[in-house]
């Protein structure tokens, strides 16, 4: 334990998270963590930070979808009036 100090940087911890820290990085750093409390909480703080914020994309992307489906139905739905109504006019 080290009193509540990180011994990385906050930026190597972001990137392993990530799951983006190199192949020779990842061994020394795993092993670090199973002995130091206060990286590996803070790991855990960055974890659930980015599955919070993975959801919210998630759900921004869901729900632009379905505006662009609404809008896309609604075009649909105005361009089939538009048409009965000019058949509608025109004469035979």
């Amino acid at each position: 334990m080290n009193n509540g100090w990180l011994c990385f940087a906050e930026d190597v911890l972001e990137t392993y998270a990530w799951g983006k820290l190199s192949d020779p990085d990842n061994a020394p750093f795993e092993e670090h963590l199973l002995v130091c409390d206060a990286c590996r909480n803070r790991l855990e703080q960055i974890d659930e930070y980015l599955r919070v914020a993975k959801s919210a994309a998630a759900a921004l992307v869901v729900d632009h979808t379905r505006q662009n489906t609404l809008r896309l139905s609604r075009s649909t739905v105005n361009l089939a009036v538009s048409a009965t109504a000019i058949t509608a006019i025109t004469p035979a």
